[in-house]
Formats: structure tokens, C-alpha cells, sequence
């Protein structure tokens, strides 16, 4: 079983814009109620489109200039793992990277 797929789809947006991301899961499936972002460390809404495999998250009004994006992503299987052995691998990936506000 692997994570979650992520990858930026936008590096550059205007002010209170939105980033996307393409999400995809080729296992169970991507668990899109669990799906996390934080722009520059602040916690923002994600919205999922499952049939485009795409996510949106709106930046918000901070400055023009380079931000920091964190986006954490797991699929359906994940909630259901309940083992805490030191073989265990989860299902999530955590993908930073950073984008800019032109």
C-alpha cells in the first residue's frame, strides 16, 4: 500500500486566490473528509472535487510573495489500520512545497 498521490497544480496566484492540487489514491481511494492544509502555518479550508481528483485551497489575503503550503492527504484504508506495529507504514502523505502571490 502506498500514500496518497499530491501534486501542485498552480505555483502562482493572484491575492485571495486558490491553490490546486491534484489527489489521487490508486488503493481505497482518497479520504477527502480528512484531507488538511495550512498556508504559512494557518489552518485553511480544503475543497475536494473526487471525480476531477482535484483539491482547492484558498490562500486567504496574505502579502504578495513566496508562501508555504503544507497539504496532508490519506486514503479511505488508513482510518481503518489499527495496528501499532513497528512494521506498520501509514497511508498518508504530507506534502509541502511553496507557491507565490503575484
Amino acid at each position: 500500500m502506498t500514500p496518497p498521490s499530491v501534486r501542485l497544480l498552480t505555483r502562482s496566484v493572484r491575492p485571495g486566490g486558490k491553490v490546486v492540487l491534484r489527489v489521487t489514491d490508486r488503493g481505497s481511494g482518497v479520504d477527502w473528509p480528512a484531507l488538511l492544509a495550512t498556508v504559512d502555518g494557518r489552518p485553511r479550508r480544503v475543497v475536494y472535487f473526487p471525480g476531477a481528483n482535484r483539491a482547492e485551497v484558498p490562500v486567504g489575503v496574505p502579502g504578495r510573495g513566496r508562501h508555504t503550503l503544507v497539504f496532508t492527504a490519506s486514503d479511505v484504508q488508513e482510518t481503518k489500520n489499527n495496528e501499532n506495529g513497528a512494521t506498520t507504514l501509514p497511508n498518508t502523505r504530507c506534502f509541502g512545497t511553496t507557491f507565490s502571490i503575484r
